[in-house]
């Protein structure tokens, strides 16, 4: 059977059409959703914390234990989400809460120096931080406008903070 040219031409342009749309649909879902790794997800299990673990991002928070995990996570029914520290072992450790859209980054020492650099020298956002040990500094927003850090104090064994800005 042979398709004449104008049929295959329309044909070909109806495909390449759907083709951009699909793409389209499937970057954006990628964008906006995380793949939660295997790991992560048995660990928040066996925790017992509920609600779906809203955004994620991979931690060191001693020097050479890797494994660890900052999450963000909101009850279904709940205005308030919750941010932890996720270690390989020991419990949820809660660092605050945020209400809104959640924001959540981990930072490596440098990029951590980096953002105070940027803190001081800018004019629109108020705030310092101030990471004090080489490993990762988690940061979330509490609200729309504050961002608090926190590190693991390694002598206190215990999540300290260590830096907010205002935007």
């Amino acid at each position: 059977m042979q398709i004449g040219s104008a049929r295959l031409t329309h044909w070909l342009a109806r495909a390449s059409a759907v083709a951009i749309g699909l793409a389209a649909v499937v970057l954006t879902d990628l964008a906006s959703a995380q793949v939660r790794p295997p790991e992560l997800v048995a660990r928040v299990a066996a925790l017992g914390l509920s609600g779906p673990i809203l955004r994620f991002c991979p931690a060191e928070f001693e020097p050479g234990h890797r494994g660890a995990f900052a999450i963000a996570m909101r009850a279904p029914q709940e205005s308030t989400g919750r941010y932890f520290a996720i270690d390989v072992d020991g419990p949820a450790i809660e660092l605050g809460t945020f209400t809104g859209d959640v924001d959540l980054s981990c930072y490596s020492r440098k990029e951590a120096a980096d953002i105070s650099t940027a803190l001081k020298d800018s004019v629109g956002i108020h705030g310092h931080l101030a990471p004090r040990w080489a490993t990762t500094t988690v940061c979330g927003f509490a609200d729309p406008t504050l961002a608090i850090c926190w590190q693991f104090d390694p002598s206190a064994r215990r999540f300290v903070e260590v830096g907010r800005w205002l935007t």
